[in-house]
């Protein structure tokens, strides 16, 4: 992962190891990734995100605009006749009056998580890291709370239940340290439960049948945990882990 600009195969959704580990080790970087012909880019400041680009329509700011009601694709189509070719998209936007700033804000918050998303969710593609990072916009995001929303977004239930089907019977050995257990409830409540329980070191068979809950979110919170857990051993402020996860084996391209 040091050599910057050197492309590797993912599969399996590893790209989210990828994804981890510049977070744990709080790197400056850019994250490119190609899957189902799209181009995606993932800015990291100090490992939090800031920043993420996408060539898919659906995943750029006039889209995120039109989502949240702010800008219709009609209303986009005619300001783009009086765009300035000095300024961005936003920005053109806010001088000719059709957006707030917070709505700006907002919107491109909304679209650095969507493009997060679907990186979470690619399952195989192509990646690389540059430590060159081209002056780009500051959308910070809360780390590593968007990082666990966009894994929760996660919909391929064969996949997540084959990757338990052997641990059932089993009691759960997660560590959960103070940071994860603050950081998962402080995303969901569901969080915070299951942290709890999985101190009690309960199977994941009571924890997923002997629960009024939905086993899919339940074994999504579970696979989540485990992956903070041993990648946040220590106080993460520091920008130290006792445990530094590795990237995926890479295959490199051609």
């Amino acid at each position: 992962m040091n050599a910057a600009d050197s492309w590797h195969i993912f599969d399996e959704y590893q790209l989210h190891r990828v994804v981890l580990a510049l977070v744990a080790r709080r790197c400056d970087g850019v994250l490119t990734a190609k899957n189902n012909g799209f181009l995606r880019r993932l800015f990291f400041r100090k490992g939090g995100f800031v920043f993420a680009t996408s060539d898919n329509p659906d995943e750029r700011l006039p889209a995120a605009l039109a989502r949240r009601g702010v800008l219709s694709r009609e209303q986009y189509s005619q300001a783009r006749k009086h765009f300035s070719s000095s300024l961005s998209i936003g920005r053109n936007l806010v001088e000719l009056g059709l957006v707030s700033e917070a709505e700006l804000r907002e919107s491109a918050r909304a679209q650095v998580f969507a493009i997060l998303v679907s990186l979470m969710g690619a399952k195989k593609g192509h990646w690389c890291v540059s430590t060159r990072i081209p002056k780009v916009a500051q959308i910070p995001m809360t780390m590593p709370h968007v990082f666990i929303r966009a894994l929760l977004e996660w919909e391929d239930r064969e996949w997540i239940g084959t990757l338990f089907q052997d641990r059932f019977a089993k009691e759960m050995h997660i560590p959960i340290s103070a940071y994860v257990a603050r950081w998962a409830a402080e995303v969901d409540g569901l969080g915070a439960y299951l942290c709890a329980e999985i101190e009690k070191r309960v199977t994941l068979r009571e924890l997923v049948y002997e629960r009024d809950l939905e086993p899919f979110f339940i074994l999504r919170w579970i696979y989540i945990l485990d992956l903070l857990g041993r990648s946040f051993l220590d106080d993460p402020g520091a920008g130290t882990t006792q445990e530094n996860p590795e990237p995926p084996p890479v295959r490199r391209k051609g």
